[in-house]
């Protein structure tokens, strides 16, 4: 499929042709990659409304189970893309925008194939003059189309991006918006730059991108009043070479009148006019639209020629031309793409809030089952004790059953612990839930700025929320009487490591973590994981309290028996009001991160329980708005040779 998509990319749709027939030979009627077939018909063949559905049918019948969707996600996602275009093509809008959410949800919004559902979505929008909804979603198509390096075919990626970028750029101008527009026709500009530099891609396939770009630009000068760079555009935009498509000269000729109307020069006017004309039949655009405006421009024309009769024949025409394409878009014009799309979020919500219904009323028939065992056990307790004052004589028999009762109520407090981490566990899922959506809501240009705060608070109290979990389920849930399990392992391996994890968290705040690593290994004696823990509580209060573009720098040494971390930051310090609690659990002494981030007080006095328990140590020094630095003291492995 990917060299049939290559040759029909290169103009060479014939070859390809022939290769998909002998693909389809190939292949077993059911087998689901026959969606990726079905979409190369449909590109290479470009059939009439019905058979394009019918093709389209034949492709969304192979996803019928849930197996085969999830089996093949990416043949499911074109499938979808299929239907849409076929439903587009067939003016049943509203079925179209149902089937590109579908194709979006398939392939995520942060991902190489989002790239194309939102071009479709753009391509809507412009249709209903929409233009600058439809320069968003088509700058949200380029930012999606950057991700798929590797992953599209070099000349297909070219002819997506650009187009996307190009698009962006001519919607931005007639939405009004030309520095946006010159934004991305810049933009474009270096893309095709690139492309021609690209081996796999060349100079001659991005001829007919430099004449689309030369001839929008012009078209931004025009609307600028700068005629003068419009026309250099416009020169540049005629001498590409072109061999193929040569009814895409047509715009930049029309705008060539345009210019010499401007400056007066009806001979030059007429004569581009004229070639314009021959053109518009094989303008690859249609040529309705392009003959329209050239009636248009020809009336003006008649009229600085001083013959209001023909100027009043063409505009008459234009009219007509107008009015017929009008009435072809009414339809289009009457849906409200945003609407449809919030309705097909809703029904998604919908069914995950009726699933989340579900799993909090299972979670409530848990608490209910614990609170009757709970209710039980304290019953069996109370008897237990009744029998031990009525029956002294038999001391040694009642101290057995005492011994029993309680060990089955270590037993059930120990059930408890496991169903409330459980609880805990599953909390996160709603959470994080909420947080993906507050984060999908944020990526959309249109909400303003109200509703943006809103969403973004939102976002901020669910992720916050499910920080505080990870450090409950971490620790706060966990048995301090259970044996430290330790072994020997090398601390710089620990550190970098540890380190790797974390950058992350540091790229956010384009902060940089600087490692003085020995040369030799450092051995201690310690639980990996609960060190671990230590480390990255450090790293992350470090990255939490320093300023944005900070450094970060960490250092291991041995001193006597002791190996020796140093945790050092260039943040906002500790006030000296604060040095005596901040290793108190569920401290007041704690503070809002540089960038926001909340506080939750756990992190240190989990850390120091941690170091304790390996027999270590754990301070540090700080001077505030300088930075500060942890220290941290563990036991050498006495070992190690």
């Amino acid at each position: 499929m990917s060299l049939s998509d290559s040759l029909y990319t290169q103009g060479k749709g014939d070859v390809a042709e022939k290769l998909l027939s002998r693909f389809r030979e190939e292949i077993d009627s059911s087998d689901p990659r026959l969606a990726s077939y079905y979409m190369q018909v449909c590109l290479v063949k470009e059939p009439a409304p019905a058979a394009f559905e019918a093709y389209a049918d034949s492709a969304m019948s192979l996803f019928i189970s849930n197996k085969s969707r999830e089996k093949f996600p990416q043949e499911y996602r074109q499938a979808l893309m299929l239907k849409g275009d076929a439903s587009l093509a067939a003016q049943k809008y509203h079925l179209a925008i149902d089937y590109f959410a579908a194709a979006r949800k398939v392939a995520g919004t942060q991902n190489c194939q989002s790239g194309l559902v939102s071009s479709r979505l753009a391509g809507i929008y412009f249709g209903q003059k929409n233009y600058l909804m439809a320069a968003r979603r088509w700058a949200e198509s380029a930012r999606q189309l950057n991700l798929c390096a590797g992953d599209m075919e070099p000349k297909k990626l070219f002819y997506q991006l650009q187009g996307a970028l190009n698009n962006a750029g001519y919607a931005y101008m007639l939405a009004g918006r030309q520095d946006s527009a010159l934004h991305f026709f810049q933009a474009d500009s270096q893309c095709i730059a690139r492309a021609v530099k690209n081996p796999a891609i060349g100079e001659p396939f991005t001829r007919a991108a430099r004449i689309v770009l030369f001839d929008n630009l012009a078209g931004l000068y025009i609307a600028k009043g700068n005629f003068e760079q419009a026309a250099a555009y416009l020169r540049q935009c005629l001498a590409v070479p072109l061999v193929v498509y040569d009814g895409i000269l047509a715009p930049p000729l029309l705008k060539q009148a345009e210019v010499a109307m401007h400056n007066r020069d009806l001979q030059a006017a007429d004569d581009a006019f004229t070639k314009s004309s021959k053109h518009l039949v094989t303008f690859p655009d249609g040529s309705l639209r392009g003959t329209q405006k050239w009636h248009l421009l020809r009336s003006r024309y008649y009229l600085l020629a001083g013959q209001p009769v023909k100027a009043y024949e063409h505009l008459q025409t234009h009219l007509r031309l107008k009015d017929s394409i009008d009435n072809a878009s009414a339809a289009l014009f009457r849906l409200d793409v945003n609407r449809e799309l919030q309705a097909v979020q809703q029904q998604k919500a919908l069914a995950e809030f009726k699933q989340q219904d579900k799993l909090e009323k299972l979670y409530l028939a848990g608490i209910i089952v614990v609170v009757c065992f709970s209710g039980a056990v304290i019953l069996l307790i109370t008897g237990n004790l009744r029998s031990i004052r009525k029956n002294q004589r038999i001391t040694a028999r009642h101290n057995a059953e005492l011994q029993e009762s309680l060990s089955e109520l270590e037993r059930a407090n120990q059930n408890y612990i496991r169903i409330m981490r459980v609880m805990a566990h599953d909390l996160r899922n709603p959470l994080s839930g909420i947080t993906g959506l507050a984060n999908l809501l944020l990526m959309d240009d249109s909400l303003n700025k109200d509703s943006r705060h809103m969403v973004g608070l939102i976002e901020s109290s669910s992720r916050n929320s499910t920080e505080m979990i990870n450090e409950l389920l971490s620790t706060g849930l966990s048995q301090s009487s259970e044996p430290m399990q330790t072994a020997p392992v090398n601390m710089v391996e620990l550190m970098n490591n540890t380190l790797e994890l974390i950058r992350f968290r540091a790229a956010e705040k384009e902060q940089r973590l600087e490692f003085d690593a020995p040369a030799l290994p450092i051995n201690v004696r310690i639980n990996r994981e609960k060190i671990w823990r230590v480390l990255n509580n450090l790293l992350v209060n470090a990255i939490k309290f320093s300023h944005a573009g900070g450094i970060i720098r960490l250092a291991v040494s041995t001193h006597h028996k002791e190996a020796i971390v140093a945790v050092k930051d260039n943040g906002i310090g500790i006030p000296a009001e604060f040095r005596d609690r901040v290793f108190d659990m569920f401290t007041e002494a704690k503070r809002a991160g540089t960038s926001g981030e909340q506080p939750f007080g756990l992190g240190l006095s989990i850390s120091k329980n941690i170091v304790d328990k390996h027999g270590g140590r754990i301070w540090f020094e700080s001077e505030p708005g300088l930075g500060t630095t942890f220290f941290l003291a563990l036991p050498l492995d006495q070992g190690a040779g």
